[in-house]
């Protein structure tokens, strides 16, 4: 008799796992995002103590910049491809078109980031205020600088032979 209700528990346990598997709900849905059409920075709010002159400034400058950064970005790769590929030719267009778009990025934030040092040295800004126009640039100087290590990496695939 003890046989036959352990046997019915194990039976009982072997199909527990088996018969909550099909309650399952599929997970909800997930949206599919694409990480183009979402931008790669949103604008920083500018602490108080920054000049009006500076934040409208980046507010003007700022979206060509970083659509000029976004094609570099995408060159980038594409020279990446090439350079994988070994595709000599495709890769040094693709280097020159990446550093155009780099340059005219660079140039542009270039613009903006000297307005600070320029603004303190004609007496305009004291050196606290300087150093807080500094800090509020920080997080569009890493993107830029992030585009700049990549741009010495174009440098090197145009080494490789």
């Amino acid at each position: 008799m003890l046989r036959f209700p352990f046997a019915l528990a194990l039976f009982a346990l072997l199909l527990a796992p088996v018969a909550c598997g099909r309650k399952k709900t599929p997970p909800p849905a997930v949206p599919a995002t694409n990480p183009a059409a979402t931008p790669t920075t949103s604008t920083v709010p500018a602490p108080k103590g920054v000049p009006e002159e500076l934040k409208s400034l980046v507010d003007r400058e700022w979206p060509e910049i970083l659509r000029e950064g976004e094609a570099f970005l995408e060159k980038f790769k594409e020279a990446q491809e090439a350079q994988q590929a070994g595709d000599r030719m495709a890769l040094d267009g693709l280097i020159e078109e990446a550093n155009q778009h780099f340059q005219a990025a660079n140039d542009g934030w270039a613009e903006i980031y000297y307005w600070v040092q320029n603004a303190e040295d004609d007496g305009d800004l004291d050196a606290e205020s300087a150093e807080l126009c500094r800090r509020f640039l920080a997080t569009y100087n890493k993107q830029v600088d992030g585009w700049g290590k990549k741009n010495k990496v174009l440098k090197e695939f145009s080494r490789v032979k």
